[in-house]
């Protein structure tokens, strides 16, 4: 995407957070079918032709270990020095093994493997591991590794230079990210100071759609066959369009239609971040947003006509269908950026107080509160500081006061004002 200046890749990063037991590992399974398919059908085309490669690279490799070997023993070995030379520089190159994406991968391996695919790679991942591999969970100093990641999202170029290991280099680098972390994955990304800091978290699309556990029937209708197929053959198209390259870009634009709704949403995502709007706690995620937009209405774009040769113009249709996804991502950013600062005590402390306006009662006894969550506190102590903050809040209160001190009460009065409805 590009104008006035301004150029977006159309890579984004997306993470869906769910609970366990959501059927997110069949979701990505699902997801990642196009891609295992791509991979294996170039896999099947290059397999020979790589064989025969490695088996004539082995070979030479052999010839030029002879000639070392005779060189070392003369007195005189500067023809042999120079044949030897020549025969490495010769030396053919095997092509890698196609990828298209991966899941569990350090941030080092992955820079490799885009090197050799043309620096594009996805991440599909059905858990938020890959957030642990970006603390350091592989480092020895456990500092967090998120050049990549920042990189791969921006279109920067990349340059590794270590002294173990061969330089990456990367000068179009575009990473897709779709992950399915668990909401207490993100809220431990609190403790990563970096995350938020550097920016990687702002770069994120945050879905939290509400979990069906507990309401489902299990009369699964299956996906129906054209859906599948059309998913199927649009990934595939998009596949086979050739990599970025600063020699024959490829560039997108807005329609002036479309150019004139995206500036208005750009102008109310910047007013949604000044002082008390709802955006201004959010301000690095908000900044990022109408650029995303416009990412979304790429990719879009770009779908609607795989497989066909692609309009340089994003109609005013697709532009309206992007913003209205970037007016919805506002409040799931908003619940996701609370779950990652929301303390431990006060997320058990509101499943309590969820538990005690469902029971509508005026009293409860307290280990009947702990039999509907023991599976969340496994022991009565575990649940005691939440509701010691429920009782700091003056919803709940002890019904025998005079209660000896060092034990808990045994049952609980609740405040009236909750079951009326008139406080929450």
């Amino acid at each position: 995407m590009s104008f006035a200046g301004i150029r977006w890749p159309l890579q984004i990063y997306v993470a869906t957070v769910l609970k366990s037991g959501n059927r997110k590992t069949t979701v990505i399974n699902e997801m990642a079918s196009p891609f295992r398919q791509a991979e294996a059908r170039l896999i099947e085309q290059l397999t020979p032709e790589r064989k025969r490669l490695l088996s004539m690279r082995k070979t030479e490799e052999l010839i030029i270990e002879k000639l070392r070997k005779q060189a070392a023993s003369k007195s005189e070995p500067t023809a042999l020095i120079e044949e030897i030379a020549r025969r490495e520089a010769d030396l053919l190159e095997i092509p890698a093994i196609p990828r298209y994406w991966t899941q569990d991968i350090t941030p080092e391996r992955l820079g490799v493997l885009m090197a050799e695919n043309s620096g594009r790679m996805a991440v599909l991942s059905d858990e938020g591991g890959i957030f642990e591999i970006l603390a350091g969970r592989y480092s020895g100093n456990a500092a967090p590794n998120l050049d990549l990641f920042l990189q791969g999202h921006s279109g920067s170029p990349v340059r590794v230079d270590r002294r173990s290991r061969e330089a990456v280099l990367i000068n179009s680098p575009s990473l897709t990210l779709v992950l399915t972390p668990q909401p207490d994955v993100l809220r431990s990304l609190s403790e990563h100071k970096a995350f938020r800091g550097r920016g990687l978290l702002a770069r994120f699309l945050f879905a939290l759609p509400p979990s069906p556990v507990g309401s489902r029937k299990h009369e699964t209708i299956p996906i129906a066959a054209y859906t599948r197929d059309a998913y199927d053959c649009c990934i595939t198209a998009l596949l086979g369009l050739p990599a970025a390259s600063e020699s024959i870009p490829f560039t997108l634009r807005f329609s002036r239609g479309a150019h004139a709704m995206w500036k208005d949403f750009q102008r109310s995502v910047e007013v949604q971040m000044a002082e008390d709007r709802p955006l201004h706690e959010i301000q690095d995620w908000g900044s990022k947003l109408p650029g995303a937009v416009a990412r979304l209405a790429g990719g879009i774009h770009c779908s609607l006509h795989a497989g066909n040769s692609i309009p340089g113009e994003i109609d005013d249709e697709i532009a309206e269908v992007s913003i209205g996804l970037g007016g919805k991502l506002i409040s799931n950013a908003l619940s996701a950026f609370r779950i990652m600062q929301k303390p431990e005590k006060i997320e058990h402390a509101e499943k309590l107080l969820g538990w005690i306006v469902r029971n509508g009662q005026p009293e409860f006894h307290l280990r009947d509160m702990f039999r509907s969550h023991q599976s969340r506190f496994g022991e009565m102590a575990a649940m005691m500081p939440a509701v010691g903050l429920l009782q700091d809040h003056a919803y709940i209160r002890p019904k025998d006061r005079e209660r000896k001190l060092g034990r808990p009460p045994d049952v609980f009065e609740v405040n009236p004002e909750l079951l009326d409805g008139d406080r929450t």
